[in-house]
């Protein structure tokens, strides 16, 4: 993330293809169901939480796409509306693009981590960046000679720094020590602006971890927090300040950030993401918004309901958005639109309305992805009034089709 004044409207870092699937909206036919049966968890690994000794080794056919799919899929494919050969997609010109509101400068050479999760911390100037521990290596070493012993046998140790903080003024580095992995985990800030990190890979999934601001504060890691493994899931503050933890992998429920240092026993069961799980998943890290009603919208694949986290119960289902899966790996984006207080009564009713863009409508995008051949992602948003008795979903296009990518609001008109 970047400081306030460097706002950005849309981080639409994403390409134009996409990997995923749902029914084509063209009414083209899907594969047949037998595809599905033969393949199996999409990475190599040994569980469903994965080995990254197997990860690692890089297998060129990683992704789980099985051998049997010949060129009859592929001529179905090509006869499939959208569809773009990885050549045919290079050969596309650049969109043409006029009055540039800005320039990138390189701010810094070396960001000591990979920054697979950042954040711009309040009041101290610096940006959190922290990545997965399973790679061993970084570009920034443990202060002091410290390192964390990976295997007790073999005395195997890792003493490269995965965490840091750095100072948006100066680029100053502050490593951090990271014990448990935090690939795709979930997180977000207190209202005191102290963070709150939950699950992630292997040993990391039932891990909150808390981090303080201060000159000397280092991450503190409770791995066994979660009663269920979460990876690919999505935290959100509740109005009460507790913090909710929804889905993952294989993970069907939600469960309530605990005391720092208890445990919890055992998560919700939510029927809702085993209902929106389908062969490629599209249900991981959903969007959750805390609604001024204090429920909680929660959207996965191409469905959404509200929530109540005092009875943990689902009060209301929307109508299903059109189109195609949005969550990941189809990988939409959302946000809770600006919301307007029009009356000072504290229980006035304020509108809320959610916007999700893009994603993926074919069902056997990511299986595809893996032979270099691709669909065009979806182009279309929809908009929905989650505080309204019975809405319905409003379509509107992007200027092009996005999957991957992000959207931030912004603080004022460009």
């Amino acid at each position: 993330m970047k400081p306030p004044s460097l706002c950005l409207l849309l981080l639409l870092l994403a390409t134009a293809v996409s990997s995923q699937p749902a029914p084509s909206p063209d009414g083209s036919a899907d594969p047949p169901a037998s595809l599905f049966e033969e393949l199996g968890p999409k990475e190599k690994f040994g569980d469903t939480f994965g080995n990254p000794d197997d990860f690692k080794k890089q297998l060129p056919n990683d992704i789980g796409t099985p051998e049997f799919v010949s060129s009859d899929l592929s001529d179905f494919v090509e006869k499939s509306t959208g569809t773009l050969h990885k050549e045919e997609e290079e050969a596309r010109p650049p969109l043409p693009v006029d009055e540039w509101k800005g320039k990138w400068e390189l701010f810094t050479d070396n960001s000591g981590v990979s920054a697979m999760h950042m954040i711009l911390i309040p009041n101290v100037d610096k940006v959190l960046m922290y990545d997965a521990t399973i790679w061993r290596i970084s570009k920034i070493l443990l202060p002091n000679g410290q390192c964390r012993i990976l295997n007790e046998a073999t005395g195997e140790k890792d003493c490269w720094a995965h965490s840091v903080l750095m100072d948006i003024n100066t680029a100053k580095l502050f490593p951090l020590e990271l014990k448990t992995d935090t690939w795709c985990s979930s997180g977000g800030l207190l209202v005191d602006g102290n963070l709150i990190s939950t699950g992630g890979f292997q040993g990391g999934a039932n891990t909150v971890r808390y981090l303080d601001m201060c000159p000397t504060c280092n991450w503190r890691e409770y791995p066994s927090a979660l009663s269920a493994p979460r990876w690919y899931s999505t935290q959100a503050q509740l109005a009460d300040g507790r913090m909710i933890v929804i889905g993952g992998r294989a993970a069907p429920s939600f469960e309530y950030i605990p005391q720092e240092g208890k445990s919890n026993a055992k998560p919700f069961f939510f029927d809702f993401l085993k209902q929106t799980t389908d062969p490629d998943e599209n249900n991981l890290y959903p969007f959750v918004f805390l609604s001024p009603d204090k429920n909680v919208f929660v959207f996965a694949n191409n469905r959404s309901v509200l929530l109540n986290p005092d009875t943990n119960t689902v009060v209301k289902e929307f109508p299903v958005l059109p189109g195609g899966h949005r969550n990941y790996p189809a990988s939409g984006m959302a946000v809770l639109l600006p919301l307007e207080v029009k009356s000072p009564e504290p229980n006035a009713v304020v509108d809320a309305e959610v916007l999700v863009c893009g994603g993926s409508a074919h069902i056997d995008s990511y299986t595809l992805a893996s032979k270099d051949m691709f669909y065009e992602a979806l182009q279309d948003c929809g908009r929905l009034q989650i505080t309204k008795p019975r809405p319905n979903w409003r379509r509107e296009l992007m200027p092009t089709a996005r999957i991957m990518g992000d959207m931030v609001i912004i603080s004022h008109k460009l």
